[in-house]
């Protein structure tokens, strides 16, 4: 092999060296750039995240309250019109794309169909609150809001709303 050949080859071999040492230390700037983006947009997820179930959590706990004062419906509970009392929810709730929940004093719905609610929620609408949570329902998870049916300011039932 001649010397000119033998120079290529070597300044080939260097050129092509060069391109790999400059593709690891680019890939490992971008896996590095890409994960620090990552982390942030995580980050701020959580924020994003903390700030819509926040503004969901008002929104629900205004339709459970407007639901649970919906006309007739503590009268129809009082009069033991529980058929009527559904009908009334039912319609009310779904001008807000949202499942009626009207529960007892136990959790119990009044109505097939109306998923179950923890004692506790339930307790809670006894002492004026609104809450607002998810709970794990057959088949899934659903966001649920509650509210205080009062009649002559007397606690009387819980009624609101959930969505899968």
């Amino acid at each position: 092999m001649s010397l000119r050949p033998a120079l290529f080859l070597v300044m080939a071999l260097v050129v092509l060296a060069a391109f790999a040492v400059a593709g690891l230390v680019t890939g490992r700037q971008l896996e590095s750039s890409l994960l620090t983006r990552t982390e942030d947009d995580l980050v701020s997820a959580g924020m994003l995240l903390g700030d819509r179930w926040t503004s969901t959590a008002g929104m629900r706990m205004m339709h459970a309250k407007e639901l649970a004062e919906a006309p007739g419906l503590a009268e129809a509970l009082m009069a033991g019109d529980v058929g009527g009392a559904s009908q009334d929810l039912t319609s009310a709730a779904e001008a807000f794309g949202e499942a009626p929940v009207l529960v007892d004093a136990s959790g119990a719905p009044y109505a097939s169909g109306s998923i179950p609610v923890p004692a506790d929620l339930v307790d809670a609408t006894r002492s004026g609150d609104m809450p607002v949570t998810v709970v794990e329902v057959e088949g899934g998870l659903h966001l649920l809001a509650l509210a205080p049916v009062k009649m002559d300011g007397e606690w009387i039932a819980a009624a609101g709303s959930s969505t899968p």
